[in-house]
């Protein structure tokens, strides 16, 4: 399948993956922050454009991700950004609105379980947002990586990672995940779609 013009990235697990070339800067802000991805998409309304044969090729649905990045993470994480990101005005303004050019639109599946009997919460969350957004949410993410952190490194070799945000800053339907367990990450536009 057809992606995005891109590169090619060691991933924090040590795994080389594609990694679209505007969001080249975003993901080595986030996995320098301690932020896992599982996947990405520098405009999701392209990719939708170029596979007509998803569920999600509507017209309106491309229309209405057009200009508009997808990135994949884990549901603490995705808080964690979403915490981050919040500390500028006009990010905050953007996370708040609904239905508005520059709203961002995060969500988190309900899915069959494993033997197909019950429902569980995604482990992932879903964000969708204005890629006119990359230079503030880089911007942000920047100052955060250079503050400095007062405890030790995770683990030798590894820098250290700001702390995580408090839980009294949870944002409905981007509560931390049951489970723990990782999923490997391929940024490629479309060959990790799982929930």
């Amino acid at each position: 399948m057809p992606r995005h013009p891109g590169d090619r990235l060691t991933a924090p697990d040590g795994r080389t993956v594609h990694i679209d070339l505007r969001l080249v800067p975003l993901i080595r802000l986030l996995w320098n922050l301690d932020i896992r991805t599982r996947a990405s998409c520098q405009d999701y309304g392209e990719s939708l454009q170029a596979h007509p044969g998803l569920p999600s090729g509507d017209p309106r649905w491309i229309e209405f991700h057009r200009g508009r990045v997808w990135l994949k993470l884990p549901a603490q994480d995705a808080q964690r950004l979403l915490t981050m990101v919040g500390t500028d005005r006009g990010l905050r303004a953007a996370l708040r609105r609904w239905a508005t050019a520059d709203s961002w639109l995060a969500f988190r599946p309900v899915v069959l379980d494993a033997f197909g009997v019950g429902v569980e919460t995604s482990n992932d969350v879903h964000l969708f947002f204005p890629s006119a957004h990359l230079g503030r949410i880089e911007h942000v993410l920047g100052m955060a990586s250079a503050r400095p952190v007062d405890h030790p490194a995770a683990e030798p070799g590894r820098s250290p990672v700001a702390p995580k945000p408090p839980s009294r800053n949870r944002r409905p339907g981007i509560s931390p995940a049951a489970g723990s367990g990782d999923v490997p990450q391929d940024h490629s536009s479309y060959s990790n779609t799982t929930p």
